[in-house]
């Protein structure tokens, strides 16, 4: 079994062999370098450990509710941190069916939401999961649209970490 760094992807050791299956034979760990630059004596909130990361990230709780969220998150969603800080991810991320009246994570549709379900997934098993295809459909005033992402969880302590690795494009 490959043991990867989840924070830079670099290889940092093996462990004994698994299933066999090789999609199946990699893990994820934390190299020197990422410890000490993700956790280092130099990061004093949360905000600033999120700011160090290369990509949007929003910090969930088993709620879905968003605890914290990097810049560039808040800029994906055009918001400032008190406005996404509290609720729920839908909402954050203006999820057509999260204006329904049962709300983000209450609808029929949010059973197949690939967001949802990946968070829920990594806080059941404690497992990440890498560059998953996801969507989301917004809506504007005329028409609704759909917004395709690659995102990426992780478990850190009592929340996961979401972080959209990729925006694959946008359609009507």
């Amino acid at each position: 079994m490959k043991i990867v760094c989840a924070w830079c992807a670099k290889e940092i050791g093996n462990k004994a062999a698994g299933n066999g299956d090789p999609d199946y034979e990699i893990t994820h760990g934390i190299c020197p370098a990422c410890k000490d630059y993700f956790f280092g004596e130099q990061t004093n909130t949360m905000e600033e450990f999120l700011n160090r990361l290369d990509a949007p990230v929003l910090m969930v709780n088993p709620h879905g509710e968003v605890l914290s969220a990097n810049d560039q998150a808040l800029r994906l969603v055009g918001k400032d941190l008190g406005s996404v800080r509290g609720f729920r991810g839908g909402d954050v991320m203006e999820c057509v069916y999260a204006k329904l009246p049962e709300g983000c994570g209450n609808t029929r549709h949010c059973v197949a939401c690939t967001i949802r379900s990946n968070i829920m997934i990594t806080f059941e098993t404690g497992r990440s999961l890498r560059r998953v295809p996801a969507f989301l459909n917004r809506s504007d005033r005329h028409s609704v649209c759909q917004t395709r992402f690659l995102i990426s969880t992780e478990k850190v302590g009592g929340t996961v970490l979401l972080r959209i690795d990729e925006i694959i494009g946008t359609r009507a």
